[in-house]
């Protein structure tokens, strides 16, 4: 074959390629894709919205106190209530203590006479071992509730001041320093009842704030 033959071909192949369309020369999978623009931008709207997470907020159970807990819890949330638990406070006293040997002595009743008329007020005070205490303390009515909480605790503080145990104190207040002494090993029903109620009147009040 000479050389003018030969440039020939080259010529007619060269003129084939370039006559074919251009889709024919690209594979399937590199074509264009047919995603309109706006559909494009709607799925990477719909994609990069993020999630709302709503929390359920949860209600505080409401609790159903019985009547003596509810008269109880009255009581300390009463103006005379928050005197007792501030002044309590200020003397190193639990406030729920106040409250528990008041419920127990008169009902929290500040009008309340016991021992046949020997026991007077909101915390059955017996004004004839209490007349010096009362009078350093400026109280001349025990059935006024302040003044007779201020010999109430007064009392305790001079019990503590012998012995820090709890039961020992009850006990002192309940029938006196000797008898407490006695019965330091089997502390006495009224001793333990009311160290119970002193920790659930302080629950209750919490629950029921």
């Amino acid at each position: 074959m000479n050389l003018r033959i030969i440039v020939l071909l080259i010529i007619i192949s060269l003129a084939t390629i370039r006559g074919k369309p251009l889709g024919a020369t690209i594979p399937q999978e590199m074509k264009a894709s047919t995603v309109k623009p706006n559909e494009l931008r709607a799925v990477k709207l719909k994609e990069s919205k993020p999630k709302v997470v709503r929390i359920k907020e949860s209600k505080q159970k409401k609790v159903k106190l019985k009547a003596a807990d509810k008269k109880a819890v009255e009581f300390i949330n009463s103006s005379l209530g928050e005197w007792i638990i501030e002044y309590s406070a200020s003397k190193d006293i639990d406030p729920f203590l106040i409250f528990a040997i008041a419920e127990r002595e008169s009902g929290l009743n500040p009008n309340a006479v016991g021992d046949n008329g020997a026991s007077l007020g909101l915390m059955q005070i017996q004004p004839r071992w209490s007349r010096e205490r009362m009078k350093r303390l400026g109280v001349d009515n025990l059935k006024e509730p302040k003044g007779c909480v201020k010999v109430a605790v007064d009392i305790l503080l001079e019990y503590k001041g012998k012995d820090s145990d709890l039961y020992f104190v009850l006990m002192a207040y309940n029938g006196g320093v000797a008898y407490a002494k006695r019965n330091m090993n089997t502390p006495s029903d009224y001793a333990v009842k009311v160290a119970e109620r002193t920790v659930e009147l302080n629950r209750l009040y919490e629950v029921a704030e």
